[in-house]
């Protein structure tokens, strides 16, 4: 059974590589991790994303990846 939401602590350094850890454990849970700098804290979690594309020629699928790409960084 998975937990609704982990909630731990970690250095400002290491929140992504916690974070990605523990989502990979538990993909469906959010993850709350604390910094040791204060009061900031930093949410995580998976969301399921899906934007319909209707039919597409190659071209158009080649242009949807180099934006898709594009968004990322």
């Amino acid at each position: 059974m998975s937990p609704d939401i982990v909630i731990t602590s970690g250095g400002a350094v290491d929140v992504s590589r916690r974070s990605t850890a523990l989502l990979g454990r538990w993909p469906s849970a959010k993850i709350l991790i604390f910094t040791e700098m204060g009061p900031d804290a930093a949410m995580f979690e998976l969301r399921p994303h899906k934007t319909e594309l209707g039919q597409l020629s190659a071209a158009e699928a080649v242009e949807v990846i180099r934006n898709a790409v594009h968004r990322e960084r």
